[in-house]
């Protein structure tokens, strides 16, 4: 097996909060941090990884976001080593991050 290649990524979000939690704001901004944070590491800890937005959005509403809106990464084939990818294999690579926070929001 071929030394990987990155498959490089940006992430642009920006997330609201319902207006029922206002009072955790400065709380959920931080665990919607770590969950971006852990995200990055969930999507370089394997080669071959596709890079997927869906579980991005679920790790920020589970840290505490009513909404998110993702500008970037998009769904993104990385390839695995398999004989119909040339047996190259890549790794994604996050290369910059964006995290806006949009305010809050009523139900």
């Amino acid at each position: 097996m071929k030394a990987p290649t990155a498959k490089n990524y940006n992430i642009d979000i920006k997330y609201y909060i319902d207006s029922d939690n206002s009072y955790y704001v400065d709380t959920i901004k931080s665990r919607i941090d770590a969950a971006v944070t852990d995200y990055i590491q969930w999507q370089s800890g394997k080669v071959g990884r596709d890079i997927i937005p869906s579980e991005l959005i679920r790790r920020v509403m589970e840290a505490g976001a009513k909404r998110v809106s993702v500008t970037s990464p998009i769904f993104t084939v990385v390839k695995d080593g398999k004989k119909e990818d040339g047996y190259q294999v890549e790794l994604a690579q996050c290369t910059g991050k964006t995290i806006t926070y949009g305010g809050v929001e009523h139900e």
